[in-house]
């Protein structure tokens, strides 16, 4: 079987908007201090909320402890399902959900 690459320049090329980062945190009123990821993600999905754009509907494959799926509901989408097989996993992911649901 033969091996395939694809040859990726990402350091040769400039940004077309190298501000565009900075933009974004301003539109979000976030500011790059502790926790600043957590504020983007509950400020992006306010956003959508406000304009009232429909959630992506996400599926969760190999979970883990869920960090990912945390980010992805903070950030507007809902996780229909989450699938994770290893049991120390497992446990965490009904630890959070619990939490979260009461």
């Amino acid at each position: 079987m033969q091996q395939l690459s694809l040859a990726l320049e990402l350091f040769d090329s400039e940004p077309v908007n190298p501000q565009w980062f900075q933009q974004i945190l301003s539109i979000l009123d976030v500011r790059q201090e502790a926790a600043w990821t957590d504020n983007f993600g509950k400020s992006l999905r306010q956003k959508l909320q406000q304009k009232e754009i429909t959630p992506v509907k996400t599926l969760s494959l190999f979970s883990g402890g869920g960090g990912l799926d945390i980010a992805f509901h903070d950030a507007g989408s809902e996780i229909i399902e989450m699938v994770e097989l290893e049991a120390k996993y497992v446990q965490t992911l009904q630890k959070i959900l619990n939490r979260e649901s009461g």
